[in-house]
């Protein structure tokens, strides 16, 4: 009876192997559908959750490949014209969504979204804008992430300070940033800790009501005085105050420790050196391999208006592509079940729907009680003071983007003054829409009905008059002329 029951079980296991194979050949017999990303961990269980949906719902299985080799946009871009790209693109985002489209790489979704259910509504409203080109839904999204501050709590009370709350203003984040410097250091030395990585540029810009472009999207206001306002106060907590270390301070702090890409920051954040990491939620499987680090968040220091920047992982599908309808699959698996609890497992974004936030599960990962508070945190952000970077249709995000960063430097580097560096920044991307607006005359009736609106909006405003809210194309200049009450 023994020998019977071995050889039984030895069968069912040489059968379960044989089904198994089968399967993989028939997968592999199927075309090849090849997605654009990053691998890693998360990545390869994501896909093996995906092959594990399919056959749970029958019928063919798509033969998802990860294409890392042709996944900047540089190279999306060439494979994309020459019409050999991946039949399903990353993109970051309307920054890249308005310019694979514009060059007509992308398929409209709006067909197999709503077959698929990841039509905008059902996601979190922030970040609809972030799907869609006039009007056209071109991307799906995977993820979002927040750009916040988080804290090792650990840090703080070892030297018996208070842990920093989930917001502070700019002179809150001032006096704290002092009282722990003077403690973590020694009087006198050289300090060897700080405060803060970094803040966030952009976000102290819009705490002042000021965005990189104007209410129509038409001019690059960085030549505004509260730039310069913000740059030099970024200026004085690095040099003056050294609540944030430079470049010199960075290089000088050894470490033999490792957290991935982010490595040396994490690291120093780990052991107390520095207090504060700034970063997106993306930072929380490395976190996690750090070990148990008390964790809270807090968001970027606010003049006047709190704020973080926020973005989405966004998936695309090739307007060539021979296999959208596979394809389009993938996209479908992001709305299930199966999906989501990769990403309660890695933690490595925010769900894209408020039912999904805001489950237990998510919000206080049983695995990991060290982080609980801290998505709920974000995701009450999200929800309240969340914006995506700003894109403008006249200039490529990541021109003015790389003008902007550029100009910055110069400042930091002391080859330009605060003003000089604003006034540098913006005319050069005002440069950058001309040349567009010339080169392209399909943009050019566009731009001039904006112009015109943005002509009355300031007159309006220097009459001290209400805006009518469907004059204003800036998501985040909308939501603070709505909370200043400057709306009709």
């Amino acid at each position: 009876m023994k020998w019977i029951i071995l050889g039984i079980f030895a069968f069912l296991i040489l059968a379960t192997f044989l089904v198994s194979l089968t399967r993989q050949k028939e997968i592999a017999a199927q075309p090849p559908v090849f997605m654009t990303g990053s691998p890693g961990a998360e990545m390869t269980e994501r896909l093996e959750a995906f092959g594990k949906w399919q056959a749970a719902r029958g019928g063919n299985e798509v033969n998802l490949r990860l294409d890392a080799v042709n996944s900047g946009m540089n190279k999306v871009i060439m494979q994309g014209v020459s019409g050999m790209a991946a039949d399903i693109l990353q993109a970051n985002g309307s920054a890249d969504l308005g310019y694979f489209s514009s060059i007509g790489l992308l398929t409209d979704l709006g067909p197999f979204a709503s077959k698929g259910n990841y039509t905008p509504e059902r996601f979190f409203p922030a970040i609809r804008g972030e799907m869609m080109v006039d009007g056209i839904q071109f991307g799906c999204p995977v993820s979002i992430y927040l750009l916040v501050t988080y804290i090792n709590r650990d840090t703080f009370e070892n030297l018996g300070l208070e842990v920093p709350p989930a917001q502070m203003n700019w002179d809150e984040f001032e006096r704290r940033g002092k009282e722990f410097v003077a403690a973590a250091n020694k009087p006198g030395q050289r300090p060897r800790r700080f405060f803060a990585s970094g803040v966030n540029t952009g976000a102290m810009r819009r705490s002042l009501g000021l965005d990189a472009f104007n209410e129509t999207l038409t001019r690059c206001t960085l030549d505004d005085p509260r730039n310069a306002r913000v740059l030099n106060l970024i200026q004085k907590w690095t040099v003056e105050d050294r609540l944030i270390p430079s470049g010199t301070d960075m290089a000088a702090l050894v470490s033999d420790g490792d957290a991935g890409v982010f490595g040396p920051r994490l690291y120093q954040f780990k052991i107390g050196n520095i207090a504060m990491i700034t970063g997106g939620n993306y930072l929380t499987p490395a976190l996690r391999r750090l070990g148990n680090i008390p964790l809270s968040v807090t968001m970027p220091p606010y003049a006047e208006f709190p704020n973080a920047v926020l973005g989405a992982q966004m998936l695309a599908l090739y307007a060539d592509s021979k296999h959208k309808e596979a394809a389009a699959d993938y996209l479908e698996f992001l709305q299930s079940e199966e999906f989501f609890e990769t990403v309660l497992r890695n933690g490595d974004g925010i769900p894209t729907t408020r039912e999904q936030a805001h489950r237990e599960e998510y919000l206080s990962p049983p695995e990991y009680p060290n982080e609980w508070g801290c998505n709920e945190e974000i995701v009450r952000s999200v929800e309240e003071a969340g914006f995506p970077y700003t894109v403008s249709p006249f200039v490529v995000f990541g021109v003015y983007n790389r003008i902007d960063t550029a100009a910055i430097d110069r400042f930091t580097t002391g080859l330009l003054t605060a003003e000089e560096a604003g006034a540098r920044a913006a005319e050069e991307i005002n440069a950058e829409i001309a040349l567009n607006i010339e080169r392209r005359p399909a943009l050019r009736e566009k731009y001039d009905e904006l112009a015109a609106i943005q002509k009355q909006i300031e007159e309006r405003r220097a009459r001290g008059e209400k805006v009518p809210r469907e004059w204003i194309r800036n998501p985040f200049l909308k939501a603070y002329y709505e909370h200043k009450g400057w709306c009709e």
